[in-house]
């Protein structure tokens, strides 16, 4: 793992993908990095049978050029391989993967109007299915629906499912299940709060047990909805609650497992609503694993309709969230949001693959990639189209080396960083980086990068400080990327040899 991560440097691609072709609406929400590159589970509908969702993968190269794809089809039923990001897993030992969630049947008699039920994939390194289980309601009259949005991954390949059942069709119920590596329940646990409920995320915690996020909605001229976090003992038994949000419309809740053995979550935070339209931003809480609140932050102005869609982590503790919102409205922009884990903010950007008035690019999954940066998924959508799209951008969230967005107060641009003075260029044994002259009383930071892309340094550079010396004695001959950044804008560039 280690050369692998070493081996290979930044890499940037901005890509659209389709199973068939123009006249498919192509969907994707989970996203993995795999030995080859990456794979993006998702599905398509054609526009002859909207009723019919037929799942499948596709994988990429590190640089986005397409090496396979699969189609997942049931005859007469539709299905989705994944609900929710992080559905799509490895198994313990990487020899194959695991993923969850729905196939719907059609004219069932006795049905209470469609039967879900969820579904276990179970798939080798190749991505042949060798496996599915369904669970759900199999005796009349048929009442209930249920559908699989999210799982961990366990010893023994042992899963830890959450879903929503709904029952005739008036009340939602969030439920987990533990089955075993062959989709065996072992056992069920229901968890409500009112009568609409539905689970979005579970991970399995250090303590061994496990948290579900959960969102609850009411209906009304003006709805109202609140994520609430519940903390389990291995067996499933409930040992607290949080809830979290405020008066109005606040999104669900995504989770990660923090390395400091804590619980990361990001949510949609709503300052006020007007009618049916809601203004929010960003929320990110971190929690010990007996339920003591670490803090909880918002992020950036409130925004007309924001909406998160995954949160990740890295190996540093940097936590990533992905989504989109208006920009302007109508059109449709996705985001990437990059904090620290105390909950600074590092960096924002935002990203499109289709720029038309009422053009919609939509991030639903992110993941750390072992070169430094991100991947993110999602689908972008224009009058007659819809694509999945896949988007591979720096540690700094960069969509190439030159090419940055940056949202600064009151201005939205693409920098252009500076070219930095390094002296002696060549050089051995040490040179001289001078400051931007704007940043000389600001708290910056320093990237060093090698000619594959391989972060060599990070200097951060206190106020006052006018030129940097750098200690060359690591480096082996060869060209050298210097990169200034502050407050996760790019301010300047330069190269450097060593010889």
């Amino acid at each position: 793992m280690l050369i692998s991560t070493f081996t290979f440097g930044q890499t940037y691609f901005n890509e659209r993908y389709s199973y068939e072709n123009s006249f498919t609406l192509d969907f994707c929400h989970s996203l993995i990095q795999t030995n080859d590159g990456y794979a993006f589970p998702g599905g398509f509908v054609t526009y002859d049978s909207l009723a019919y969702n037929r799942g499948g993968i596709i994988e990429t190269d590190r640089y986005g050029n397409e090496l396979f794809k699969m189609q997942l089809y049931f005859p007469n039923e539709g299905c989705d391989i994944t609900r929710q990001p992080g559905s799509f897993r490895y198994d313990i030992d990487s020899t194959g993967y695991f993923s969850v969630g729905m196939k719907r049947k059609y004219n069932i008699p006795n049905a209470v109007g469609l039967a879900d039920y969820g579904v276990i994939f179970r798939y080798n390194l190749q991505m042949d299915t060798l496996w599915t289980k369904s669970m759900g309601d199999e005796i009349d009259p048929v009442d209930s629906t249920y559908i699989f949005e999210h799982c961990d991954i366990m010893k023994s390949n042992n899963l830890i499912i959450c879903g929503t059942v709904v029952i005739e069709g008036e009340t939602s119920t969030a439920f987990i299940i533990k089955t075993d590596s062959l989709g065996n329940e072992l056992w069920r646990k229901y968890f409500s709060s009112g009568p609409l409920n539905k689970a979005y995320n579970i991970i399995a915690t250090p303590d061994g047990g496990f948290a579900l996020s959960v969102w609850k909605w009411v209906f009304g001229p003006q709805p109202v909805s609140t994520p609430f976090l519940i903390k389990t003992d291995s067996a499933g038994n409930e040992q607290w609650r949080k809830y979290f949000g405020g008066i109005w419309n606040d999104g669900p809740m995504y989770l990660v497992n923090a390395p400091d053995s804590t619980i990361v979550g990001g949510y949609i935070y709503c300052d006020t609503m007007d009618y049916s339209d809601d203004y929010n931003r960003d929320a990110i809480v971190k929690l010990t694993l007996d339920g003591n609140l670490l803090w909880e932050k918002k992020y950036g102005a409130t925004t007309y309709i924001k909406r998160n869609a995954s949160i990740n982590i890295n190996s540093e503790g940097k936590i990533i969230l992905a989504g989109y919102n208006y920009n302007p409205f109508p059109r449709r922009v996705g985001y990437l949001l990059n904090v620290s884990l105390d909950g600074d903010s590092l960096w924002y950007r935002e990203y499109e693959k289709v720029s038309g008035q009422y053009d919609a690019n939509y991030l639903y999954a992110v993941i750390p990639t072992d070169d430094g940066g991100y991947a993110a998924s999602g689908m972008v959508h224009t009058d007659y189209d819809q694509d999945i799209w896949v988007l591979k951008v720096d540690s700094l969230g960069c969509e190439s080396f030159d090419y940055c967005w940056t949202s600064l107060p009151g201005v939205i641009s693409v920098e252009k960083p500076g070219e930095l003075k390094i002296l002696p260029n060549p050089a051995t044994g040490s040179c001289t980086i001078a400051i931007p002259k704007e940043n000389q009383f600001e708290t910056y930071t320093l990237f060093i990068y090698s000619l594959m892309g391989v972060k060599m340094d990070e200097v951060v550079v206190p106020s006052g400080i006018t030129q940097v010396e750098l200690n060359l004695s690591g480096y082996a001959p060869g060209l050298y990327s210097v990169v200034t950044s502050y407050k996760g804008s790019i301010t300047g560039r330069g190269k450097f040899v060593v010889y």
